[in-house]
């Protein structure tokens, strides 16, 4: 197997990091232009790794146990999630709600990790899950405080589909917003992007003055008051200079990730750029 047709593999197994659980195989053909028998090959092989499973009845494709083994070594092994489990379960104590870790994978806010509090809270994406930054205050947060040209990249998605009637679709004012959220240092949503559900968050900055993640909590709207934020927030910013403390070298893979990805590099683009 060429480098080529691993990173055509990997590109198809990527996709199942989107929202929708099950592909098949002509889906997956038409979206990137290929035999059927080349992504039927590609699929089977990952099934049978034991990263992909297979139904028995619609033959759909959805995430393996295998994939699930794999991402776990990550919460594990990473100096950076393995320092904020503990410091998420203090914010959930201090806070009482959902605490929240997220990062930007290129251009995709992602939830790394996530504790739950006592208060339900209905998340739309899963920990583990990207989500749309626009809607959300960890997606915010990590904008307003991302390097410039991640920023301008970022807004320039615009105009951003309408999750509710609160959520910002027009890049002007979403520049506007993350301007503001530069400048006190902390970002809000309010039924954003599920209605009802409201959000803090605040940056993680590294030693040499880089992003590194937002460290964000998850409420229903009537329960935490514009007038109660500043309490909240002091947690999390509390969370976050703790996490920046323990937080020991430098996280390469994050940021090997935000370089490969916000330059437009898919992995067959980058095979062709090396032979050339």
């Amino acid at each position: 197997m060429n480098m080529k047709t691993i990173a055509t593999a990997l590109e198809i197994l990527e996709v199942f990091t989107d929202d929708n659980n099950y592909h098949s195989v002509s889906e997956l053909a038409d979206r990137f232009a290929l035999p059927r028998s080349q992504v039927s090959r590609i699929l089977s092989t990952f099934r049978d790794a034991g990263w992909l499973e297979q139904h028995p009845k619609t033959r759909l494709y959805s995430v393996g146990v295998a994939a699930y083994a794999f991402g776990s070594r990550f919460i594990r092994q990473h100096p950076l999630t393995r320092q904020a489990l503990p410091i998420l379960r203090s914010v959930v104590d201090r806070s009482g709600f959902h605490a929240t870790l997220s990062t930007l994978d290129g251009l995709r806010p992602l939830y790394l990790l996530g504790i739950e509090g006592p208060v339900a809270v209905d998340f739309t994406s899963d920990f583990g899950a990207y989500y749309p930054f626009h809607a959300t205050a960890p997606g915010k947060a990590l904008a307003a405080f991302a390097p410039s040209r991640i920023r301008e990249q970022l807004l320039a998605q615009a105009p951003f589909e309408r999750l509710t009637m609160r959520t910002i679709v027009e890049g002007e004012r979403l520049r506007k917003e993350l301007d503001h959220i530069a400048r006190r240092g902390y970002s809000a949503s309010d039924g954003e992007r599920l209605a009802g559900i409201g959000g803090l968050a605040v940056p993680v900055i590294d030693h040499s003055g880089e992003l590194v993640a937002a460290v964000g909590t998850a409420f229903p709207t009537q329960m935490v008051s514009p007038a109660e934020y500043e309490y909240q927030v002091q947690i999390l910013r509390g969370a976050a200079h703790a996490l920046a403390e323990r937080f020991e070298g430098s996280p390469r893979v994050l940021r090997l990730q935000q370089s490969r990805r916000s330059t437009g590099n898919h992995p067959s683009t980058m095979h062709d750029e090396e032979e050339a």
